[in-house]
């Protein structure tokens, strides 16, 4: 039996209550914050080990996550 794209999106969302999006992007700024807080790897490398193709995307989904830059949460030692 093959599911469609849709009833397995659908599926996650109920299970886990938002959408699958919403908890790869949680996963992925976790995992970012973690390692600006615990390494001094550049922001570049950050975003290509957190699935982001640059250092600017992680740069504005971070900030509309966060509500600072990621060298800003480094900066201010903040704990993921």
């Amino acid at each position: 039996m093959c599911a469609s794209p849709f009833y397995i999106s659908h599926l996650f969302a109920e299970e886990r209550r938002t959408t699958f999006l919403r908890h790869l992007t949680g996963l992925r700024l976790r995992h970012a914050r973690r390692l600006l807080t615990t390494t001094a790897l550049p922001v570049d490398v950050i975003a290509a080990r957190t699935g982001y193709p640059s250092a600017k995307a992680l740069r504005g989904v971070f900030r509309r996550h966060v509500g600072c830059s990621p060298t800003e949460y480094r900066r201010a030692g903040l704990r993921p």
